[in-house]
């Protein structure tokens, strides 16, 4: 009886370290698997709410407190090692390559001519309208040629820029998991 009475009393007394020790563990592995796709050596690209809200360096080391970056000087071929708090990081990207010129222009030209597609469509639309309002009561048929050829040309021209504009911007970035 007095053995058993031992055990419990025994059992109640190391349950609550035991406690506080599984959770603080997973703290600490909870933490670390935030940043796992993280690795020494990465290219990261750190956005922050203060100046400068983009740092763009390589991770030195990252720890509870933050991450340390060496971020490129403005003289060439220097570094200076930049600590960013954990909690002033609101989002982390991961450097993923540059995309080849002719696919990061086609990437670009989709875009530009979506846009200039959805403006020059809207331009040829009212322009349907005062047309129809002028001339025709009952007619939506008919497109004025002006309108319709300045969205086309609308168009064309907004699919190079966008184009050009996607290749200017090469660089592939991924989001990183962040609390």
């Amino acid at each position: 009886m007095m053995v058993r009475t031992f055990t419990r009393s025994l059992s109640r007394c190391l349950a609550a370290p035991a406690v506080v020790v599984l959770l603080c563990g997973t703290g600490v592995a909870a933490g670390a698997q935030r940043t796992a796709g993280l690795p020494v050596g990465a290219r990261v690209r750190v956005h922050r709410p203060q100046a400068p809200t983009l740092l763009d360096g390589t991770l030195l080391r990252q720890d509870s407190a933050g991450l340390v970056l060496a971020v490129p000087g403005r003289a060439p071929g220097v570094a200076s090692a930049v600590r960013v708090p954990r909690v002033d990081v609101r989002r982390v990207e991961r450097y993923r390559g540059t995309l080849p010129e002719a696919e990061a222009f086609r990437r670009g030209a989709r875009r530009g001519a979506l846009a200039g597609a959805v403006v020059g469509g809207a331009v040829t639309y009212v322009a349907m309208l005062v047309e129809r309002g002028r001339t025709c009561r009952d007619c939506l048929g008919r497109v004025p040629v002006v309108p319709a050829v300045t969205g086309l040309l609308l168009t064309g021209v907004s699919t190079l820029v966008g184009g050009e504009m996607g290749r200017a911007r090469r660089e592939q970035w991924q989001p990183v998991p962040w609390p």
